[in-house]
């Protein structure tokens, strides 16, 4: 234990200061009183639903599949999936309400929580690239501070658990040092996690593991014990996922009620440094009405940072692009399929320049459909937000050597 906390607690103290800090700057302390709702109520929008269906559930009698309440739609049952209140923490302080106070919200303590791992797992990828202080301190501030994370942080609030992303992509750099083991309960534990969270995290969480599966593949030239180790791999990430979503209720009302849709909240190709009214210093750009939701602005800092270590890639002769590209050749084969597969669905063939329309391809019935159980398609491309910024973490990393 010790010798854990001699390596690791530095990085964990600076991570609970900077969440800590950075929350009460933003937000001030109100929102932790668990025993007031009063500032939710004025806030109204998504929250408020969010918080009536915690309230329903917590007073509905206990049913299986657990997750399920009958008062948001009596007589019917409906899964807390569906009123977005956070299953994980609606069924855990479900259990407590005996001894919770009458008035008790935990939306406060989850956003707290969101930006502690975020900054955990973002110091876990930054120190997979180098022991740098200077760096790994940095990531955390950056990911934090992401404007993607801050839009939704108690707004449609679920959704700030962001450091699902993270700690995908940190099961895939550390894949080599796992072990199977390992890698089996990291990648099960976020499909445990991902539908007791927010079902939209799901499809960002499983093309992040195609993408390691492909990876491994390449590596192996698909060799017969890879192509098992894989199909257990995201066999079991499904089969988990599904268990979760059965035992919450997730496949009774409210499963089908999302198709329709697609392509209304898609991404729009200026996402990346369109600050939509989030940026003191970048004018906003047009977009389509419902691409608010397909926003993933980068931030100012982020965002030149991005363009400095882009530059530095392709121009800086010290970094060897010729080396890095054949040394990682699987891993950036793997990480373009990624990145087409995130923009294909967060823009599902609508693609669109500010105004302008470029590409607008109608999908074929049955899979607009399928397709359409993740409407707000545009929220995937957080994961092309993510991967920039540990693009720009290990450039500078490599430069600094």
């Amino acid at each position: 234990m010790k010798g854990l906390w001699k390596r690791y607690g530095g990085m964990m103290l600076w991570c609970i200061l900077c969440a800590w800090g950075l929350f009460c700057f933003i937000y001030g302390t109100a929102a932790l009183d668990v025993q007031k709702d009063e500032w939710i109520y004025a806030r109204g929008g998504d929250i408020a639903q969010h918080y009536l269906g915690w309230k329903f559930y917590r007073n509905s009698p206990w049913t299986f599949p657990i997750g399920m309440t009958n008062g948001t739609s009596f007589p019917h049952l409906t899964s807390v999936i569906y009123t977005d209140s956070i299953p994980v923490f609606a069924v855990f302080f479900k259990f407590l309400s005996p001894v919770l106070p009458k008035t008790f919200q935990y939306f406060g303590l989850y956003v707290l929580l969101s930006f502690f791992l975020q900054g955990i797992f973002a110091a876990i990828i930054a120190k997979r690239f180098t022991d740098s202080k200077v760096l790994w301190m940095s990531a955390v501030i950056l990911a934090i501070m992401s404007p993607v994370l801050l839009s939704r942080a108690f707004g449609h609030t679920a959704l700030s658990g962001q450091f699902l992303i993270l700690a995908a992509y940190a099961l895939w750099l550390y894949r080599p040092s796992l072990g199977i083991k390992g890698e089996w309960g990291g990648w099960f534990a976020l499909g445990v996690f991902g539908v007791s969270i927010h079902m939209y995290f799901m499809p960002m969480i499983g093309l992040i593991l195609l993408a390691r599966v492909l990876e491994e593949m390449l590596d192996c030239h698909f060799s017969r014990t890879v192509i098992i180790k894989a199909a257990s791999l995201i066999g079991g990430f499904i089969a988990f996922s599904l268990l979760v979503m059965f035992a919450l209720g997730g496949f009774g009302k409210g499963f089908s009620e999302s198709e329709g849709g697609l392509g209304g909240y898609n991404s729009n190709l200026n996402t990346l440094y369109n600050p939509l009214g989030k940026s003191s210093f970048l004018k906003d750009w047009p977009v389509l009405s419902g691409q608010y939701e397909g926003s993933g602005y980068l931030g100012a800092g982020a965002l030149f940072l991005f363009i400095i270590t882009l530059f530095f890639f392709f121009f800086d002769a010290e970094l060897e692009l010729k080396r890095i590209v054949k040394e990682k050749r699987s891993f950036i084969i793997s990480a373009l399929f990624l990145f087409l597969a995130i923009f294909s669905y967060a823009t599902v063939f609508k693609i669109y320049f500010n105004d302008k329309r470029i590409i607008d391809i109608t999908l074929p019935g049955i899979i607009n459909r399928y397709l359409s159980v993740f409407r707000s398609s545009g929220r995937l491309i957080w994961v092309i937000s993510y991967g920039s910024i540990i693009f720009s973490l290990y450039v500078l990393a490599r430069k600094g050597r």
